[in-house]
């Protein structure tokens, strides 16, 4: 049965909501009083099922969150993975640590109340949300299920796949950027109502409520290569999370000034090219050579000529060694990801895929019936889940 599972990154939401209510209270500390926590996760309950009740109903809905990430043990010269995320005493941009405090307290109290309902929260330690969310898709996908993610998160798409296979799609229900990320040919492929999907009444419902929420949102559908998407992050790197480029060095500008060169965009478009014509590679499959060493080497070499720098046998080595780094850091695959992290969500997925469900209160209205925020509020009604935000900054 090809249903449709929901995968919510739930940092996002939950961080996303509360930039729009600190906006709306115009406090310091707005989580300190009942009547703003009631507010807060009553408007944080508007925005999961603003997505969850545009979408087919007949799979699973996960809501993945973060733990200590296993990443900021690996070594980054000038500061860890995602080092200025935080300041010295634990305070995020947005929230000092009391309010930091109020907040994660509130979540834990939404997510008891998601697992009564069967909504599964999935979280385990020393694991990013991300991991989590490309686990779950991967393991529904290896079911003859399909996954949509509901994130903002752009590090996410890589996670797209299809289209001729069960799928992976990454829903970011932005108002002015309301986006769907796939790989290329979904559309065609699946969205079509080809001759493949007459036979299975399941998928055809699925089509028809997709294509009413692209056409009433006005969605625009963008499909890339995830593969060529990974290879430019690995050798850029991602200044939001502190990846630095894959080689960098100083020399001195026109005017004597000294300056930093580093891998650019453009400085990518030049390496693929020289890599094309050495190895039978195409934007779709780009990381289809990664464990080869002799194309390792040879990627390495071409990024120190095109960057600027001599190429030599000591800096080689330490290209190759930056790209594993940078691999591990914003790779999401079971080749980056340390093997016991990888046999703990197995487990975890194993364990909490099957567990039951209660559909008839599948909405913010019967979700909190009973608790201490069924109660009225003067939560904001925007409806945007991702509005307001800095998405370098939040997570």
């Amino acid at each position: 049965m090809n249903k449709l599972n929901i995968l919510i990154d739930g940092n996002f939401i939950a961080m996303s909501e509360f930039a729009i209510f600190s906006e709306y209270g115009k406090s310091k500390s707005p989580l300190k009083t009942e009547t703003n926590q009631i507010a807060f996760i009553q408007g944080l309950a508007n925005k999961l099922f603003y997505a969850i009740n545009a979408l087919p109903k007949g799979g699973n809905v996960i809501f993945c969150l973060d733990s200590n990430s296993w990443r900021k043990s690996i070594f980054i010269e000038g500061g860890g993975y995602k080092h200025s995320r935080e300041d010295k005493d634990g305070n995020k941009p947005m929230m000092d640590l009391e309010t930091k405090e109020i907040f994660y307290s509130l979540l834990n109290e939404f997510f008891e109340i998601l697992q009564d309902i069967g909504i599964k929260v999935s979280r385990v330690k020393n694991t990013e949300g991300d991991d989590l969310l490309f686990k779950w898709a991967k393991y529904f996908n290896e079911n003859n299920e399909n996954a949509i993610i509901i994130s903002a998160d752009r590090d996410l798409i890589q996670t797209v796949r299809g289209p001729n296979e069960p799928f992976t799609i990454q829903w970011t229900n932005k108002k002015n950027a309301n986006k769907i990320y796939a790989p290329r040919g979904w559309k065609d492929a699946w969205l079509s109502e080809s001759k493949n999907t007459i036979f299975d009444f399941n998928i055809i419902k699925d089509q028809t409520i997709i294509n009413k929420l692209m056409r009433d949102q006005e969605i625009t559908i963008v499909e890339f290569d995830p593969q060529l998407f990974v290879f430019k992050k690995i050798l850029i790197g991602d200044s939001g999370d502190n990846v630095p480029s894959v080689w960098s060095f100083s020399t001195k500008g026109k005017k004597g000034q000294d300056k930093i060169v580093r891998v650019t965009e453009k400085k990518v478009t030049t390496i693929i090219e020289y890599l094309k014509t050495q190895f039978d590679l195409t934007d779709a499959n780009m990381m289809s050579l990664w464990d080869d060493t002799t194309f390792i080497a040879y990627l390495s070499g071409v990024i120190l000529r095109v960057s600027g720098d001599i190429d030599d046998a000591n800096k080689r080595l330490r290209v190759t060694d930056n790209l594993y780094r940078n691999a591990r850091l914003v790779w999401l695959t079971e080749k980056s990801l340390p093997v016991n992290l990888v046999s703990a969500m197995d487990e975890h997925i194993q364990a909490s895929a099957e567990l039951p469900t209660a559909r008839d209160r599948w909405s913010r209205k019967k979700l909190l019936e009973g608790t201490r925020f069924d109660t009225g509020s003067g939560a904001p009604a925007k409806m945007d889940p991702f509005a307001g935000m800095n998405l370098d900054n939040l997570v």
